[in-house]
């Protein structure tokens, strides 16, 4: 039985996308950070969660300040990730908008489990871990 080598295989710039994105992830897996996305695909609305493996999690206000400024710097390069992505996606990149629709989640990975720490979206933070 012969086996067809050029089969057409059709793919929505989303679902490319959400590929992307999920190899992205598997790629820069490391032992003290990693990231996960998960998709929502009724609001087209994208998590991305930073998982810090840490134990020093911030104690004070500038602590936190600085473990934020740090925490933005992994947010560039993953929003560099995604902008590079779209601009191959010309639907898509014409309506999705990274700051409306990407949420990044800090998180405190322990081993077993996950805590969240913050949200970032766009310029806006929010600290929901107990200092």
């Amino acid at each position: 039985m012969n086996k067809p080598t050029n089969t057409p295989f059709t793919i929505t710039e989303w679902d490319w996308l959400k590929t992307q994105m999920n190899i992205f992830s598997l790629q820069s897996k490391g032992n003290l950070i990693s990231f996960s996305y998960q998709f929502d695909d009724n609001n087209a609305s994208v998590a991305c969660s930073i998982h810090f493996k840490t134990d020093q999690l911030p104690k004070d206000k500038e602590s936190k300040d600085r473990f934020i400024n740090s925490a933005q710097s992994f947010i560039q390069v993953e929003r560099f990730k995604l902008e590079k992505i779209l601009n191959n996606l010309p639907v898509l990149k014409s309506w999705f908008d990274i700051d409306k629709h990407v949420t990044f989640n800090l998180l405190n990975d322990y081993g077993t489990g996950s805590a969240l720490m913050g949200t970032v979206r766009d310029t806006e933070v929010k600290w929901v871990l107990n200092l």
